[in-house]
């Protein structure tokens, strides 16, 4: 059994799909450029987004008892 697991900052979400996890991931993402917009510093956006702690991980049971 496998699902998806985003992470964004200190929190994350499961989805059963990875179609559902990436609508998610990227509406986060959406969400920190639009900050960037509102404080008007776009300029940053593409070096700035590499360092964020956002990520997909598929998750697996491996063994249950």
């Amino acid at each position: 059994m496998f699902w998806y697991r985003v992470f964004n900052e200190d929190e994350y979400q499961d989805f059963d799909t990875f179609a559902e996890a990436e609508s998610y991931y990227d509406l986060c993402l959406k969400s920190r450029w639009q900050d960037y917009k509102e404080m008007n510093i776009l300029e940053n956006w593409e070096e700035d987004k590499k360092w964020f702690d956002l990520s997909i991980v598929k998750m697996e049971i491996i063994l249950t008892p």
